[in-house]
């Protein structure tokens, strides 16, 4: 049992390390998506209307197609 034990903690060791870069990437790529909401509101605007469209065409009335439709504009 002892001669596994550097074996464990050497695999911990990678997992925390693998953890911590995708947390990392992950960060990275939020704040690059909160960058162009905030530089390019069309850009929102066209995303949210695309994909409430359908819906708003189904239910008039969806909560939730258009309040997200009112925050975008």
């Amino acid at each position: 049992m002892p001669t596994n034990q550097p074996q464990i903690e050497i695999r911990i060791y990678w997992f925390f390390r693998i953890s911590v870069l995708l947390k990392g990437a992950i960060s990275l790529f939020e704040t690059i998506a909160g960058i162009l909401v905030l530089t390019i509101p069309t850009l929102l605007l066209g995303t949210v209307i695309s994909m409430s469209q359908d819906e708003l065409m189904e239910e008039p009335g969806d909560f939730i197609a258009t309040h997200s439709l009112q925050l975008a504009q």
